[in-house]
């Protein structure tokens, strides 16, 4: 599935002799600010406003909602409810798995975040409001309230048999009178004794209720399932319905710049007035919208749930998309061609190139819809081949201005692609069948099969005629002759294996369908190494011979990435500090690390102070015993250092292999001068590497 012929023309970007980096933060690259659930937006003054979403994602902005700063809070909690209290003064509520709640605050403008309050029981927390310095309420799932009457020193847990169910939002109009709604059952619970006891208020009928706004202590609406709009013109006593068009999704969120004009929206619509709702116009909308608010001003920002933020200037009645590249579909593949060049290939037909190492990607005409990106193929600067679930092979070779399609076998999911070189290369199909080209994948040859009628689910080619695959029984093969034979592995005891990777034509790992990883040294031996951490694993990637990534969709949750520095003997675990679900993994060094998955995210190894990174050139250690002499060198070279050689490879500057053996001496007697790249496998499976100089 992957490209040998693409990484070993990166060896020398690899900073040698790199020991016991952390990968421990990544930055987002695109989206721009983050891909996760927008659950609440707040405006809080002026230019300022804040929107919070899940995993602890917290934004700011400054100048209406044009630009945002991302403050993620380290945490697996979805933050839900804001409390705005001043410009520096602001309090953020969520819950992980409706349990686990935190209530965080901060005290200087949103820079810094700390918890204020926890709880560990069951109900998750998930919206909060303050009616003075000194009285708040938090309300969450199945009937939870808390309150405080000391500014939120300390805060007592209401809940009682007077109030259940899921509780959506709350509202007071004084310090004991207020609104909950609810999301079944009867829609709204009201309390006039701050919340001792709770009553159904009969004079709001719907039986749902998943916002409010109040812009005095009369006058507020509410929103219901159904696109329904409620309003109040007496404290909460009784509510008139004015927009209900039936449709099957609820108003998720109303605001209110002043007594006439504003905004309210559901999951595809954004509702607008400018008579105090009286009347309301709607306008259809993609994104699946989940938060909003409106300044007095009229600035109105909306969220969505893969962190999509639209900004209008106009109390609504226009919108601009301020994070753009945020979408539902999921990017699967990402390969670079040279530190500088590489490629992202993503469900629903979209495709990405970058040309300055990653800073920026540009979404690619391509006019060729397919539903998911099974695998790609980066062959050039200019070349990418992409293969998919309907049977279509995707080709550009002018850098992604064109794209040609080639249906090798309607409907047919073809799993893999690997090109070994420029112009050999296999596709991988069902029920056994493989897909030569010999022309650069001009034309494509279904002469090729395995023996059995399985469906292939990974195919790895380390040369035009070495190759590897793993089918849907659990079975693993090897060709040694282009495809045309293949030899059945002893794959006894390894599980059934998802993903394969090799380094050379001998030395590749296997990972199996619970995260297990097994290696081979020799090409035909198999050996189980230890079990990752990650539970469904859909890529592994080596940014050099011992740093490697194993990254999946469906992870635990002390879990997100796993990783190897010692040539996959040991597999450390990463937990990012905001949702992921990995899809593609590619380091071209062990300093950048490229991250592809849901919600169209991009990430990479963040360049700022959480990530550790260790000197790059250090001295060699124990763990480098390599040596050579005479290095400069002209005739021969001889290796020392390791006691037992498996087998060593010379690469030149453009990464191609010169020569290789397992002799403990090299004849450089044909060798042009200049630098090389030596390395060398032990037989106890370990790698080390140096740099060479050739005289004349």
């Amino acid at each position: 599935m992957k490209n040998l012929w693409l990484i070993t023309c990166l060896y020398f970007l690899i900073p040698i002799n790199s020991y016991g980096q952390n990968y421990v933060d990544f930055d987002w690259l695109r989206p721009e600010y983050g891909g996760h659930s927008l659950n609440k937006v707040a405006w809080i003054s002026g230019d300022r406003f804040i929107a919070v979403g899940d995993e602890g994602m917290i934004l700011l902005s400054f100048d209406g909602g044009a630009t945002w700063n991302i403050r993620q809070i380290q945490t697996q909690i979805d933050m839900k409810g804001i409390w705005v209290k001043d410009e520096l003064t602001m309090y953020v509520v969520g819950s992980f798995d409706n349990s686990g709640s935190a209530l965080y605050k901060t005290d200087d403008g949103g820079d810094t975040w700390a918890i204020d309050f926890e709880y560990t029981g069951i109900g998750g927390l998930r919206d909060i409001y303050y009616t003075n310095e000194n009285v708040g309420y938090m309300i969450g799932s199945i009937g939870r309230v808390f309150k405080t009457t000391d500014g939120g020193v300390n805060w007592v847990d209401m809940s009682n048999s007077s109030i259940s169910g899921d509780l959506t939002c709350v509202w007071f109009i004084s310090p004991d009178t207020g609104y909950v709604g609810k999301t079944s059952g009867f829609g709204m619970y009201k309390t006039t004794d701050g919340g001792n006891i709770w009553s159904q208020n009969f004079g709001y009928f719907p039986s749902t209720c998943y916002s409010m706004h109040f812009i005095n202590d009369s006058v507020g609406w509410a929103g219901a399932y159904g696109n329904a709009i409620f309003r109040t013109t007496n404290g909460g006593q009784l509510w008139q319905q004015q927009q209900n068009p039936n449709l099957s999704s609820p108003i998720k969120a109303i605001a209110f710049a002043d007594s006439l004009k504003g905004i309210a929206i559901s999951t595809y619509y954004v509702y607008k007035t400018s008579n105090g709702g009286t009347t309301w116009s709607s306008t259809f909308t993609t994104g699946n919208l989940n938060a909003a608010d409106i300044s007095s001003e009229g600035v109105a920002i909306i969220g969505n749930i893969t962190g999509g933020i639209k900004q209008s200037m106009n109390y609504g009645s226009s919108f601009t998309e301020i994070n753009p590249e945020a979408g539902t579909s999921a990017y699967r593949r990402i390969k670079f061609i040279t530190n500088q060049i590489g490629w992202v290939a993503g469900d629903d037909g979209k495709i990405l190139r970058t040309t300055n190492s990653g800073t920026d990607w540009t979404l690619l005409n391509n006019p060729h819809y397919y539903s998911f990106a099974y695998d790609m193929a980066a062959i050039s600067s200019s070349k990418a081949v992409i293969v998919n679930n309907e049977g279509t092979v995707i080709t550009t070779s002018n850098s992604g201005s064109t794209f040609t399609k080639q249906t090798l076998l309607a409907g047919e999911w073809l799993k893999a692609v690997t090109f070994p070189t420029s112009s050999i290369g296999y596709i991988a199909g069902e029920l056994g069948r493989i897909y030569k080209t010999t022309n650069g994948g001009t034309s494509y040859t279904a002469s090729q099969t395995t023996g059995d009628d399985e469906d292939i689910i990974e195919l790895f080619f380390t040369s035009a005629t070495n190759g590897y695959l793993a089918d849907e029984f659990s079975r693993i093969k090897r060709t040694n002759n282009g495809g045309s034979s293949w030899q059945l592995l002893n794959t006894s005891g390894i599980g059934a294996v998802s993903q394969l990777y090799f380094l050379n034509d001998t030395l590749g790992y296997f990972v199996n369908e619970n995260g297990g990883v097994s290696r081979t040294l020799n090409g035909q031996d198999i050996e189980f190494l230890g079990e990752s951490c990650i539970d469904s694993p859909f890529d592994i990637h080596f940014a050099n011979d011992s740093t490697g990534f194993i990254v999946g969709s469906f992870t635990n949750n002390s879990c997100d990435i796993s990783y190897t520095s010692d040539s996959g003997m040991t597999w450390n675990s990463i937990l990012l500090p905001f949702a992921y679900a990995g899809w593609g993994v590619f380091g071209f060094d062990t300093s950048n690390v490229f991250l592809v998955g849901q919600n169209q995210s991009v990430l990479r190894t963040g360049t700022g102070d959480i990530v550790t990174a260790v000197e790059e050139n250090q001295k060699l250690d124990d763990k480098n015993s390599l040596t050579t002499y005479p290095n400069p060198g002209k005739d021969q070279i001889n290796i020392s250092g390791v006691a037992d050689i498996h087998q060593w490879q010379l690469y030149n500057l453009e990464g191609m292999e010169i020569l290789s053996g397992s002799t403990k001496s090299i004849n450089s007697s044909g060798l042009a001068a200049g630098f090389y790249l030596l390395r060398v496998l032990s037989k106890a499976g370990e790698f080390q590497s140096t740099k060479l100089t050739i005289i004349e």
